[in-house]
C-alpha cells in the first residue's frame, strides 16, 4: 500500500518544506493542493521538490478553468525538471475561488478531457491548434524538452471518474473510505476502463481521505466532521450512494451554506453521526486508523493520500509524526 500526504497550504512555506522532507523520509509521496487563494501551489512545489529526494509530487488538484490548460502543462513540466522526473499532475473539476473570480464550472468532465489531449501533446513537442468547448490553442509549442507527466484524476462524480477509467495514469477516489463509496467510484471507472487505449496500463487505484489520528478517538472523529459536511453539502447525492439517511444534517447545511466559521465546525461536530466518518474519513486511535486503511486496501485501493486534520490542539506534524509512527508501519506491506 502507498501512502501519500496533501501539504496543509495553510502552513507557511517554510512549514511546508520541513513538513514535506519528513514525509519524504519516510517514503510517501506528497500532494499540494492548488487553493486559492493560499500560496502558490506550483511555487510551493518546486521549493519542496528542492528540499526532497524521492518523493512523487502531485498537484492535489489542479483544474481546466483556473488558468490556460497550457500553462498549466508547462509550469507543472518545469516542476518536473526542478524534481528530475517526480512530478504528477493532479486533476479535477475545480470549485476553489470560482465565485470570487467569476469562473463558471461548464461540463467539467469534458473540460478535463480536452485538457489531458492538449497536455499530452503540448509535453510530446507538437505544434498544438485547437478551438475546443473550453480552452483555444493557435501554433502553441512548449518550448522545451517535457517527458509525458502522468496525469491523475480525482473526483467522485460518475463522468470525472469514468474519464480517470479511460485516459488517466491513476484515478483518485473523492473521499469515500468504506465498501459502499469505492464500490460505486470503482463501477464508474470500469466504465472507461472499457473504453481505455489497450496500449495503456490500467491506471493506480488512489483515494483522498480527510485524517485525523488522535490517542482520543473521538477528538479525532470530531476534528474531520466539518471537513464531512462540506463533502456532504456540495454532493448531498453521497448519502443515498452509502445508504445513510441524515435529515438533520442536511437541514444544518442549508442553514449554513459553504461557511467556514467555528459556529459551522461546532454545528458539524454535533449533525454528523459518527457513521459517516467511517464512510468519508480515516479518524480515530492509530489503531482505529490502521484498520480502516486495511479495509480500503481489501477494496482494491492501492494508494491512500492522507488530508492531515488533527485534533483539537494538536499540531499538523504531531498528528503525521503520531500516524508514521504508530499506523504506517502496520500498514505499508499491505
Amino acid at each position: 500500500m502507498k501512502i501519500g500526504v496533501a501539504i496543509p497550504p495553510k502552513l507557511t512555506l517554510a512549514e511546508q518544506v520541513a513538513l514535506a522532507q519528513d514525509c519524504d523520509a519516510q517514503g510517501c509521496s506528497l500532494w499540494m493542493p492548488d487553493e486559492r487563494f493560499f500560496r502558490d501551489v506550483f511555487v510551493a512545489m518546486t521549493s519542496i521538490a528542492l528540499g526532497t529526494r524521492t518523493a512523487l509530487l502531485g498537484t492535489g488538484v489542479t483544474d481546466p478553468y483556473i488558468r490556460h490548460p497550457l500553462l498549466t502543462a508547462a509550469a507543472i513540466a518545469t516542476l518536473d525538471e526542478a524534481a528530475q522526473g517526480r512530478a504528477i499532475l493532479g486533476l479535477g473539476a475545480g470549485v476553489s475561488g470560482f465565485d470570487a473570480l467569476g469562473i463558471q464550472r461548464i461540463a467539467p468532465a469534458t473540460a478535463v478531457r480536452e485538457m489531458i489531449d492538449l497536455c499530452r501533446r503540448f509535453w510530446a513537442g507538437e505544434s498544438v491548434d485547437h478551438q475546443g468547448k473550453h480552452a483555444f490553442a493557435k501554433g502553441a509549442r512548449l518550448s522545451f524538452p517535457a517527458r509525458d507527466i502522468p496525469i491523475y484524476i480525482a473526483g467522485r462524480g460518475a463522468k470525472i471518474l469514468a474519464a480517470g477509467g479511460e485516459l488517466a495514469a491513476g484515478v483518485i477516489i473523492g473521499h469515500f473510505t468504506s465498501a459502499p463509496g469505492i464500490g460505486f467510484a470503482r463501477e464508474h471507472i470500469d466504465v472507461g476502463l472499457r473504453r481505455r487505449a489497450p496500449e495503456r496500463a490500467r491506471p493506480e487505484l488512489a483515494l483522498w481521505a480527510y485524517t485525523s489520528v488522535s490517542r482520543d478517538g473521538d477528538a479525532a472523529r470530531a476534528a474531520v466532521k466539518p471537513a464531512i459536511g462540506r463533502t456532504i453539502r456540495s454532493t448531498p447525492e453521497s448519502l443515498d450512494i452509502l445508504q445513510v439517511r441524515a435529515p438533520a444534517l442536511l437541514a444544518e447545511l442549508e442553514k449554513f451554506g459553504y461557511a467556514r466559521t467555528p459556529e459551522y465546525d461546532a454545528a458539524m461536530r454535533g449533525a454528523v453521526a459518527d457513521e459517516l466518518t467511517t464512510h468519508l474519513s480515516i479518524a480515530g486511535t492509530p489503531a482505529e486508523c490502521a484498520a480502516r486503511i486495511r479495509a480500503i486496501r481489501d477494496c482494491g485501493v492501492e494508494h491512500v493520500i492522507v488530508l492531515p486534520y488533527p485534533a483539537a490542539g494538536m499540531p499538523v506534524a504531531a498528528m503525521l509524526e503520531l500516524f508514521t509512527a504508530e499506523v504506517l508501519p502496520h500498514v505499508r506491506t499491505l
